[in-house]
């Protein structure tokens, strides 16, 4: 046994509190161990057992701390990396003078930019420092960086996320800065050809002399033939095959899809309709079918509607009428053409809303199209509702000016002497809300509605346009049951 007092004890507490001391400030007095060969053994075991002790605890000290340094600087580093490739991406294209192609620095370009902006200087002043030299230590604040991602490509945003994700989602994540960044991207038009391509380019391209070069959509989803494109959102696109009775939702940007739930109603739907929300999607399926009765016409039609927070399809209760493709989103409500029937006026033709609230619906009369009509659907025009009325040899574009009064329709423009024009859908407006972006069977042409021209698009590549719809990318999330502007790609890897 060890004397009361052990030394060993002691020598632990002092290699504790002097972590820069040799062995030999360890010293104790020879009578604690005695004069013997053993004392001499115990004495020098006690004296090595602080020192090792000592040494461990000044390395695990010095291991913590580095290690802080480490993370520190690696957030730092982070950080900068980021803000360097934003302000670097802001300036591919046009140098600090504005001259497209000129080699520039990416700060001194971004300086240039956001010295002249006053909402970069409010910030600044308010943050009291801005780091116009990036080789200072001095991070961007992040009001200035969302400012910054906000004005970036959505595959962008999504590339810079991977080098900090932690720091990357809480600066992004929330509604408000998906709907700035949206607000700032350029307007699409989305192609669907019949050799399973997605195909997209900036509306404004359309109406240039030279060719417009398509580019590849690299889709997460197969795209077969009978894939219809159901509608765009906030940079979410909904997509349908009838001969599978498959719903996908699917960011193009982001690379991320998710499949609804099956209907389990023992019938396909034939009819979809695709609406935004309270910031989230919302889908609707129809299945709409004719019989006859005594020779006396039947419609029916079975309404289901999918929510993005609740993840499920709700029933709504039937409606007596035939609903068709496509559907239009215009004041929280989707608008479909229906054909009813009254035994007192026969079979005839409304506009079915359906309110995407509260689940309330109703029908809306049709302005006086006259006997010659032969084909009419509802559209979206300047964010409006529209119907697009076709005649033998001309089509009218209507409007509604005051969204639910029938009669509000005026009729907005009048195309006549062209090819195609049973086939023709309105895709989008453009110059102002001047011109038409329309569909002509497989062509895509720019009506002035000012001058009364039209005017075809030159698109390479292509083959055959079956569908079109505009488009706007962003980093919105398609996963139901949750709600985020986009999904963590590395975090997935990792746990696979």
């Amino acid at each position: 046994m060890q004397p009361e007092g052990d030394p060993a004890d002691k020598i632990r507490r002092v290699g504790v509190s002097s972590q820069d001391k040799n062995a030999d400030d360890f010293e104790t007095k020879e009578s604690d161990y005695g004069s013997d060969e053993s004392g001499k053994i115990r004495r020098y075991r006690c004296r090595h057992q602080g020192h090792v002790e000592a040494s461990s605890q000044l390395l695990m000290r010095q291991k913590t701390d580095v290690q802080l340094c480490g993370d520190a600087s690696k957030e730092h580093s982070e950080n900068r990396q980021i803000s360097v490739a934003a302000v670097y991406q802001l300036n591919i294209d046009k140098g600090a003078d504005g001259r497209v192609g000129k080699p520039h620095s990416p700060v001194n370009s971004l300086l240039s930019k956001v010295q002249s902006d006053s909402k970069v200087k409010s910030i600044a002043q308010e943050q009291q420092s801005y780091p116009f030299n990036m080789d200072n230590g001095v991070s961007f604040p992040d009001d200035i960086m969302l400012y910054l991602f906000s004005r970036l490509p959505a595959k962008s945003i999504i590339r810079f996320g991977s080098v900090c994700r932690s720091w990357f989602r809480s600066l992004v994540y929330g509604s408000e800065f998906c709907r700035e960044h949206l607000r700032r991207q350029p307007s699409r038009v989305l192609f669907k050809e019949d050799d399973k391509f997605l195909r997209s380019c900036e509306v404004e391209c359309l109406n240039a002399e030279t060719p417009t070069q398509l580019e590849n959509i690299q889709s997460p989803i197969y795209i077969s033939y009978g894939t219809k494109l159901v509608g765009s959102s906030h940079g979410l696109i909904c997509t349908a095959n009838g001969d599978h009775d498959e719903i996908t939702i699917c960011n193009p940007s982001t690379g991320k899809k998710v499949l609804l739930p099956g209907l389990k109603t023992g019938r396909n739907a034939n009819v979809h309709g695709f609406a935004w929300l309270n910031d989230s999607y919302i889908v609707v399926a129809v299945a709409s079918t004719i019989s006859y009765i005594n020779s006396e016409p039947k419609y029916d039609s079975w309404l289901n509607i999918f929510r993005q927070e609740s993840g499920q399809w709700l029933r709504l209760p039937d409606i007596d009428g035939c609903l068709f493709p496509s559907a239009i989103f215009v004041e929280e409500k989707l608008h479909w053409l229906c054909r009813c029937y009254n035994k007192f006026q026969g079979s005839c033709k409304k506009i079915f809303r359906l309110h995407v609230r509260d689940n309330n619906y109703g029908w809306l009369d049709m302005p006086i199209l006259g006997e010659e009509c032969l084909e009419c659907s509802p559209q979206q025009v300047g964010g409006l509702l529209g119907l697009l009325c076709r005649y033998p040899s001309k089509m009218d574009i209507w409007m509604m000016k005051q969204h639910g009064r029938e009669h509000s329709w005026e009729v907005l423009s009048l195309i006549s002497n062209i090819d195609d024009i049973k086939s023709c859908i309105v895709v989008c407006l453009m110059g102002e809300g001047k011109e038409l972006v329309l569909k002509f069977g497989s062509r895509i042409a720019i009506y002035d509605m000012e001058k009364g021209t039209l005017k075809f698009a030159i698109l390479e590549p292509v083959q055959v346009i079956q569908d079109a719809i505009q488009y706007f990318p962003g980093v919105v999330s398609p996963d139901y049951n949750r709600i985020l502007p986009f999904k963590d790609n590395a975090a997935e890897t990792d746990e696979q």
